[in-house]
């Protein structure tokens, strides 16, 4: 069966027998696509198969990164290839095509890596895919306040999900948790949303009162957290795309009070740069562009460091009343 969808203005066409494109759709879904038909050619076509993969990986593909989930990746000068045990992918983005074969080691759809794998090999392949239509991921969170968007980047475990929790109950919007996806417009960098469920551990979301009394189903992948619908909690406050006029790059410091500093732009632009995917981006043009929207997005507004304290638990206003003056 074959269904179309669309991620903001991308098109989307998804190929899959019926139980496979069950778990597919769910992931689409989670990045924030919506079923939707339309009359034009999709920009990226996915087609997944239970079946072995028709050949290997050439044995000429160049590795380029193996993932924590156990995906290697790997690009072979027209095509990109991933492989993980009996399944193999081909993304080719001359004609934004995305094939994955699962073979024998992923036919139980019922099992919970088996789901998780299909997951990644799907989310890796749209990223390369839609770096090639001049929209980049990036690892950040985004937020916005009366059109002012804020994006929050920084590596797991540096409090960027307590900083944009703490933001949202003091009236914030929110864009996008964890990815979002880079694009130009009107002569700028917009932020637009790739992840609208939040993805929170329950030691983080037993910190927030809004959050405690809840469980909450797994999101896709294998990580143990809690797929959250923030619009249960904030109705009304989410905001599809931003332009971003704050970065923060938060990091934990446990044993003094939350400080903002500012940040030089090289610094900016190395911290951009290393929660980027730009190494997926082997053609020339694309990675040139790539970096580009990177250092005009480190130029577009103020940058600061966030020394997070544990006063931002204690006191959950205190990171609005910091950022307040560099918004006025």
């Amino acid at each position: 069966m074959t269904r179309t969808y669309r991620l903001h203005h991308l098109r989307l066409s998804l190929r899959a027998a019926a139980p496979l494109h069950a778990v597919l759709a769910d992931g689409l879904r989670f990045k924030g696509a919506v079923e939707a038909a339309f009359d034009q050619a999709p920009h990226v076509e996915l087609a997944f198969h239970a079946a072995p993969p028709p050949e290997p990986v050439p044995d000429d593909a160049e590795p380029l990164v193996e993932y924590d989930v156990g995906i290697a990746l790997s690009h072979d000068g027209a095509c990109y290839y991933l492989a993980r045990g009996t399944a193999v992918g081909i993304v080719d983005p001359e004609t934004q095509r995305v094939t994955v074969w699962l073979g024998e080691d992923y036919a139980d759809l019922e099992d919970r890596e088996t789901r998780a794998l299909i997951f990644y090999f799907m989310a890796i392949a749209l990223v390369i895919s839609l770096a090639y239509q001049d929209h980049y991921a990036l690892h950040a969170a985004v937020l916005d306040r009366g059109g002012r968007g804020l994006l929050i980047s920084a590596p797991s475990g540096s409090g960027k999900t307590t900083a944009t929790l703490n933001l949202l109950r003091a009236g914030w919007s929110y864009v996008s948790d964890d990815t979002v996806l880079l694009r130009r417009r009107n002569g700028g960098v917009e932020a637009v949303s790739y992840r609208r469920d939040f993805s929170l551990t329950p030691d983080t979301a037993a910190v927030f009162p809004e959050l405690a009394a809840r469980t909450f189903g797994p999101p896709p992948g294998l990580r143990e957290k809690w797929r959250v619908d923030m619009d249960e909690f904030f109705p009304g406050r989410f905001v599809a795309v931003t332009r971003p006029r704050l970065l923060l790059f938060p990091q934990r410091t446990p044993d003094a009070p939350s400080r903002l500093e500012p940040l030089r732009l090289r610094d900016v632009f190395i911290l951009l740069l290393s929660q980027s995917a730009i190494f997926v981006t082997q053609a020339p043009g694309v990675r040139e562009a790539y970096l580009a929207m990177l250092r005009d997005l480190a130029n577009q507004g103020q940058a600061l460091r966030l020394h997070a304290g544990p006063d931002l638990l204690d006191d959950p206003g205190r990171l609005d009343a910091l950022l307040r003056p560099y918004l006025d």
